[in-house]
């Protein structure tokens, strides 16, 4: 059994129960280039105003997110990633000492994501403003746009035939051209022979994405977004003094970090990590994140879904993992964040935290991760 998947800012590779870790070249040489730098103006604001000697110089401050992997040949993968305002496609080589690793694409202007293997290259989304095209890359790295649209199309994969599935959410705009919300994403396929798209799943009470054909059967994520609990107008009103107190007790801590160089909450609390500088960086697993188009607090869903499973992540449990063959639809599993179907039919899937394998019915977990949102094959 051959995966991989990404947890964190680590490409992983899961190979019959062994697994490789691995960091991207590019992302550690643009780190240590930042610290170099950050360190240089410190040192240089340092002499200029001896009033912050002594402070702590913050090691955050990169804005940095691989977001997609797939296995390429059994001798490198493929991943995507972003630095700051620059996305970047970028070959992992495994077995070759001296190049590892190869630029594909790049670009300021677009985001890859939603890597997928085919014969000869792989389909990727490519995502500009509120849009996103499907585009087949070769092994050189020219690219084809199949799609284009007011839409955004993600997570292509290819079937047995050579034609390409993916999901799309269409753009909803006002009358005054700017963006509203995206509708429910429908599942098409891209006939490569005509070069035509047709709808393969659509319904309007639900989201499809990932869709994956496999043995004539039809795999994907469904999402139904939870009901949001009403609001209590009274207690909203009745807590208007303690917003009011916490908002005075934040400036004055943010202040105290400025120019005191210690914070005044303890920074060994268990919301904050240890290291960086004066002002703590929050832990993953407390942020809000989007997936699939949905903002989830990590932090809040993990402790929902604890109530109801030990081993459940942060995906939300109305994230379906559906099969739809012979006109039947079958709930696989729920709280899946992204999944592979492998070459002998057994399933890789994600909640977050950790990573299972789904045969004939049966769910083995194999690993825990700290925050895994990709797998891939």
């Amino acid at each position: 059994m051959k995966f991989t998947y990404i947890d964190g800012e680590k490409i992983c590779l899961f190979s019959d129960g062994a697994v490789t870790e691995m960091e991207s070249a590019y992302v550690k040489r643009y780190r240590e280039n930042e610290l170099r730098s950050q360190k240089n103006r410190e040192w240089k604001k340092r002499t200029e105003n001896m009033l912050f000697d002594g402070m702590e110089t913050d090691e955050g401050g990169v804005l940095v997110k691989i977001v997609s992997a797939c296995s390429y040949d059994g001798e490198k993968i493929a991943y995507a990633f972003s630095v700051g305002e620059s996305a970047f496609l970028y070959y992992k080589y495994l077995n070759d000492e001296k190049q590892t690793e190869a630029h594909i694409l790049s670009s300021n202007e677009e985001t890859f994501s939603s890597l997928s293997l085919g014969k000869d290259g792989f389909a990727v989304s490519m995502k500009k403003g509120y849009s996103a095209d499907i585009a087949v890359v070769d092994a050189r790295g020219d690219y084809k746009r199949l799609t284009d649209g007011d839409s955004l199309d993600e997570n292509p994969s290819f079937t047995f035939n050579g034609d390409i599935l993916f999901n799309s959410y269409a753009v909803a705009r006002d009358e005054y051209n700017e963006f509203v919300q995206y509708m429910p994403s429908e599942i098409y396929r891209f006939n490569v022979l005509c070069e035509e798209i047709e709808t393969v799943l659509s319904d309007e009470n639900y989201s499809f994405v990932k869709p994956i054909e496999k043995d004539g059967a039809l795999y994907c994520i469904r999402l139904e977004k939870e009901k949001e609990k009403k609001k209590n107008i009274f207690l909203t009103i009745i807590l208007i003094p303690v917003r009011i107190v916490q908002a005075i007790i934040g400036f004055i801590s943010l202040f105290v970090n400025i120019f005191a160089g210690k914070p005044l909450v303890d920074s060994k609390s268990e919301k904050y990590r240890s290291g960086g500088g004066a002002v703590k960086q929050p832990r993953a697993d407390e942020r809000t994140v989007a997936i699939h188009n949905y903002l989830v607090n990590v932090n809040e869903q993990l402790e929902k879904n604890a109530k109801e499973d030990g081993e459940a992540g942060f995906a939300p449990r109305s994230f379906k993992l559906m099969k739809y063959e012979n006109g039947n639809a079958e709930v696989l599993a729920s709280g899946v964040l992204d999944y592979a179907v492998l070459e002998d039919g057994e399933i890789i899937f994600t909640n977050g935290k950790k990573i299972f394998c789904l045969k004939e019915g049966k769910k083995t977990k194999l690993l825990n991760v700290s925050f895994c949102l990709n797998v891939g094959v």
